[in-house]
């Protein structure tokens, strides 16, 4: 009986959203990249066999989901936000050619007893992250702008208590957030802040709005 020789792996800590995560590459880092996410309670090594079994010439790259093998453990629920933005560690791994320079690519990620999906963006665009505001009294209007621009990203009425926008960048945008209800009794005093956008971690903020004496 003949064996293969295990393709070795080498491991890659990235900060993300508060914790360290682990990141599994096999394959010279000039190749193609394949992307592997594990499923639940399971980590990157799972993936040796499959590594083994192809043809050499790829870049695999897989992450540990926070919780699981090398990445960092939270001490609170999991939320599906927080796994999407392990998933988007994709982009962290290879934001720009060798030479420094930003590059369009195409890539596939392999989901580990889900099938298969791929698609193509421009690290120039950078990544896809929220800017969100917690605890805002029902009601009220959230105006929140680009301070650099004086551009209006948002200003609409909230009907819950989170409000959530959606913004792709590539470096850090400043913002100013404001929130007041003042559509019915009781008024509620106008909360404000600012911040920056973060192209990694996005933005987020509690609100915190008092009756009007």
């Amino acid at each position: 009986m003949t064996t293969t020789a295990h393709l070795p792996s080498r491991c890659e800590r990235i900060a993300l959203r508060g914790l360290t995560c682990n990141v599994r590459h096999w394959g010279p880092e000039g190749a193609p990249r394949l992307f592997m996410l594990h499923g639940r309670q399971d980590a990157s090594p799972t993936f040796q066999f499959v590594v083994d079994a192809l043809k050499r010439g790829w870049h695999v790259i897989a992450p540990d989901w926070r919780g699981h093998g090398a990445s960092g453990w939270q001490h609170a629920p999991y939320a599906i936000a927080d796994l999407c933005q392990t998933a988007n560690i994709a982009r962290a791994v290879h934001i720009s050619s060798p030479d420094g320079t930003s590059f369009a690519t195409s890539y596939t990620v392999v989901l580990s007893g889900a099938g298969s999906i791929a698609d193509r963006y421009s690290d120039a665009n950078g990544s896809v992250v929220s800017a969100t505001v917690t605890n805002i009294v029902a009601g009220s209007r959230i105006l929140m702008k680009r301070t650099d621009t004086n551009a209006v990203l948002s200003n609409s009425v909230v009907a819950g208590t989170t409000f959530s926008l959606n913004v792709q960048t590539a470096s850090a945008i400043p913002i100013s957030v404001r929130v007041r209800k003042a559509s019915s009794a009781p008024y509620y005093q106008e909360w404000s802040t600012t911040g920056l956008i973060d192209p990694v971690v996005g933005f987020a903020a509690t609100a915190n709005q008092q009756p009007d004496q």
